[in-house]
C-alpha cells in the first residue's frame, strides 16, 4: 500500500470509490482500499461489531486495539495524508469480551 501510495501515475481506472465515516468519498487504489477496509473492520471488531471485509466472527478487543495502535504508530504519515484515521472515532469504552 505504501508503494502504491507513492506512485504518481496510478491508472485512474484502478481507483475505487470509498465512503469514509464522515460521509465523504475518497478514491483509493486497490491496496489502499483493502488497507482501509481492514482498518475499518479492526475498529468494528474492537467495538464488538460485525466486520464488513474480514471473514471473522470475533476478535478480542485488546488484540484489535493493539493492531490499530501498531498500524497508526507505524503508518501515521499514510493515515494523515489520506485523512481516514477518524474511522475509529466511535470506539466504545465497553469492556472487552
Amino acid at each position: 500500500m505504501v508503494s502504491e501510495d507513492q506512485l504518481e501515475d496510478l491508472d485512474p481506472a484502478l481507483l475505487i470509490e470509498t465512503h469514509l465515516p464522515d460521509e465523504s468519498v475518497k478514491y483509493l487504489g486497490p491496496s489502499a482500499h483493502d488497507a482501509f477496509a481492514v482498518f475499518e473492520d479492526l475498529c468494528l471488531l474492537a467495538n464488538g461489531e460485525k466486520p464488513n471485509f474480514l471473514h471473522l466472527e470475533f476478535l478480542h478487543k485488546t488484540f484489535a486495539l493493539e493492531l490499530i495502535e501498531s498500524v497508526l504508530a507505524n503508518y501515521f504519515e499514510v493515515f494523515r495524508k489520506v485523512s481516514v484515521a477518524h474511522s475509529c472515532s466511535s470506539l466504545s469504552s465497553r469492556p472487552s469480551a
